[in-house]
């Protein structure tokens, strides 16, 4: 007679064990490619603060580096103890309230919108900005734009542009 609690299953012992290796390839993949994604954030960062005048090692600082880019982008003051106020609380609380939800969420595209606006870009590459960061912040760090060292954009070459944003001259 059968017993109930064995399950007989198509795979055999070492189909799981090839299974396991595979997903751990997979597993530190992923891994790699968030280690380059941050990698990437960092550096586009620490360009932008190189852009706008203040010195990219700022940027590496936690708390101070907001600071900063509430004062790059010429934002209230209040702009940064909501921040804090989330911050402090998405620590602490298992639930931030909506209405300090909505007002980060402003704050974000705000940020993108003078960022972007700043450094030259349209109302539209702003929108972008606050929802795929790590595209635009690359664009904006790494672009063909030339910035005086205030961070105001220097007279921009348009036909250059076309070639790709990689690899301009």
């Amino acid at each position: 007679m059968d017993n109930p609690d064995i399950v007989e299953t198509p795979f055999t012992e070492e189909m799981i064990t090839d299974f396991g290796a595979v997903a751990a390839i997979v597993e530190i993949l992923v891994a790699l490619i968030a280690i380059a994604l941050l990698v990437l954030i960092v550096f586009s960062n620490c360009k932008i603060f190189k852009i706008e005048g203040e010195d990219w090692r700022k940027r590496l600082i936690s708390l101070y580096n907001s600071w900063l880019e509430i004062k790059i982008v010429i934002l209230k003051c209040y702009s940064f103890l909501i921040y804090l106020v989330a911050l402090v609380l998405g620590t602490t609380e298992e639930q931030v309230s909506p209405v300090l939800s909505f007002a980060l969420i402003l704050i974000v595209f705000n940020y993108a919108h003078n960022l972007a606006i700043k450094l030259g870009k349209s109302n539209g590459f702003a929108v972008l900005t606050a929802i795929l960061p790590i595209i635009c912040l690359s664009i904006l760090a790494f672009g063909c734009a030339k910035y005086d060292k205030d961070g105001n954009l220097l007279k921009n070459d348009r036909k250059k542009r076309h070639i790709s944003i990689f690899l301009c001259s």
